[in-house]
C-alpha cells in the first residue's frame, strides 16, 4: 500500500471518529486505530492537514447548555489546548456554547475526545458517586478531568522521550497551528472558570481524589500525535 493510500485511510478513520451518529466508544476505537497506523507507518500530522486555514466553528459548538458545568469547561479547555485549538465560552439567549477555533482536523480530534471523555465521566459518576451529594459529585467529575489532563501530559512526555533521537519527529510533535501559550491565556481569560476564595467552600478532597483515581482509567493516549509542547 502506498503512503498516499495509508494517509487517506487515516483521514477516513479520523472523519469517522467525528462522524454524525458515531458513539463515544466508536470514536475512541477509530482514533486508536488511526493513531496506531500513524505510528506504524511514520505518518506525520502535517501530512494529514488540509490547506484550509484556521477558522471558528460557530455552527457546530463543542457543547451547548443552559448552564455549562465547570468540569465540562475545564475538560474542553484542556483538550483544546493540547490539540492546538482555541476554546471560548459564548452566551447567546438562554444557551451557553463552547466554541472551537482551529484547523478542521484538530477540532475533529477535540470533538471526538470530548464526547468520549464526557460519556466516560458520566458513566463513572453514576457508578461511583451516586447519591453522594452535589458537592462530592462535582468534585468527583473535576478529579476525573484532572486525571485526564495529567495522563495527556505524561503521554506527551513519553512520546518526546521515544523520539528524542529523531529530531524531525520531535519537531512534528511540538508543531501546532497556533501558539499553545497564547491558547492557554486566551482560554483562561474567556472560559470564566470559577476560582478564588468562594470556590474553596465547594471543595471536597475525598470526592476529588476518588474522581482522580477513577478518571485515570479514561484516557488511552488517543489523539496525542499532535498535542503538547
Amino acid at each position: 500500500m502506498t503512503k498516499e493510500s495509508l494517509i487517506e485511510k487515516v483521514q477516513k478513520l479520523l472523519a469517522k471518529a467525528n462522524g454524525e451518529g458515531t458513539t463515544p466508544q466508536e470514536s475512541a476505537a477509530f482514533l486508536a486505530k488511526a493513531k496506531k497506523m500513524m505510528t506504524e507507518h511514520r505518518i506525520e500530522q502535517h501530512e494529514l492537514d488540509s490547506l484550509d486555514s484556521v477558522f471558528t466553528d460557530n455552527e457546530n459548538p463543542l457543547d451547548e447548555s443552559g448552564r455549562m458545568a465547570t468540569w465540562k469547561c475545564q475538560l474542553a479547555m484542556n483538550l483544546s489546548i493540547h490539540n492546538g485549538c482555541f476554546i471560548v465560552r459564548s452566551k447567546g439567549g438562554r444557551k451557553t456554547s463552547l466554541v472551537l477555533t482551529g484547523k478542521a482536523e484538530n477540532m475533529g480530534l477535540v470533538k471526538a475526545l470530548y464526547s468520549y471523555c464526557v460519556a466516560e465521566i458520566d458513566r463513572l459518576t453514576k457508578k461511583l458517586a451516586y447519591n453522594q451529594g452535589k458537592v462530592y459529585t462535582n468534585n468527583f467529575r473535576l478529579g476525573c478531568v484532572e486525571a485526564i489532563n495529567d495522563a495527556i501530559i505524561e503521554e506527551v512526555k513519553r512520546q518526546k522521550e521515544y523520539y528524542q533521537n529523531n529530531e524531525r519527529a520531535l519537531v512534528v510533535i511540538n508543531q501546532t497551528p497556533i501558539d499553545l501559550e497564547e491558547a492557554r491565556e486566551y482560554a483562561q481569560n474567556n472560559m470564566r472558570l470559577r476560582r478564588g476564595q468562594g470556590s474553596r467552600f465547594r471543595h471536597d478532597s475525598s470526592g476529588r481524589n476518588a474522581g482522580y483515581n477513577a478518571g485515570s482509567s479514561i484516557y488511552g493516549g488517543f489523539g496525542t500525535n499532535r498535542i503538547g509542547n
